[in-house]
């Protein structure tokens, strides 16, 4: 009989769209039954500063938590929160709406147990077809940059669906970005420290939508790519 393996999911959430709770059940729902009987996994949705902000309800699964703060800090911040408050032995993040098959979760899971300290959703090309035209320049555009000028093996770092190990995930919480280049940070950093990092072939759900872009955001966090571009 296998040991329990406990998996900690964090989902971090703001602003969300009507449908949201029902959406996300059932696709976990899907993802639970392909897990092996031996991983238990424990579902943390993380408030990020929505307003108004949100609450936990009884109807929700039971090994669903829920956390929060006041005020909106970022994706990376959330998760980062989620993180320091839950101990597992594997860690995985994604978002509200579960876009990756169950089959991609499945599989960045698969890696951590066969040893790597962080697995990254690769995203495949069809993914680009799935965005505007504005997003899939900017996407393709960061990857050559962390590929050509950052050199990290691994290029597709922004992907919504990461896993870890506890390795990983104390790493994670060392970062300091508070929205979305987080994860380059965390990357950075893994492969200056020499962590195992795999990267997973997924595939999103073909209905997959991508909020518009916030561009306040957007320049605050070309600030952040410039701060990573010049101390790495």
């Amino acid at each position: 009989m296998e040991p329990t393996t406990h998996l900690a999911i964090i989902i971090p959430i703001y602003q969300p769209i009507n449908g949201w709770e029902e959406l996300l059940f059932s696709r976990l729902n899907k993802f639970e039954k392909l897990l092996p009987t031996y991983i238990k996994p424990t579902i943390h949705i993380v408030d990020d500063g929505s307003i108004p902000s949100l609450e936990s309800s009884d109807s929700w699964p039971t090994n669903v938590k829920f956390l929060s703060y006041s005020s909106n800090k970022g994706k990376g911040y959330a998760i980062r929160f989620g993180m320091s408050q839950v101990s597992a032995d594997i860690y995985l993040f994604t978002d509200i709406d579960l876009p990756y098959l169950s089959e991609s979760m499945i599989a960045v899971l698969h890696d951590i147990e066969k040893g790597f300290d962080i697995s990254l959703a690769k995203r495949q090309k069809d993914y680009t077809t799935q965005i505007s035209i504005l997003r899939k320049i900017i996407s393709l555009m960061l990857r050559w940059v962390i590929k050509n000028i950052f050199g990290l093996t691994h290029s597709d770092t922004q992907g919504g669906l990461k896993a870890m190990n506890e390795n990983g995930k104390q790493l994670l919480l060392k970062t300091t970005i508070c929205r979305y280049l987080f994860d380059l940070e965390w990357i950075l950093m893994a492969e200056k420290s020499g962590l195992k990092i795999s990267s997973v072939p997924t595939q999103l759900h073909s209905d997959f939508t991508q909020k518009s872009m916030n561009y306040r955001i957007l320049a605050s966090e070309f600030l952040n790519f410039l701060k990573l571009l010049f101390t790495r």
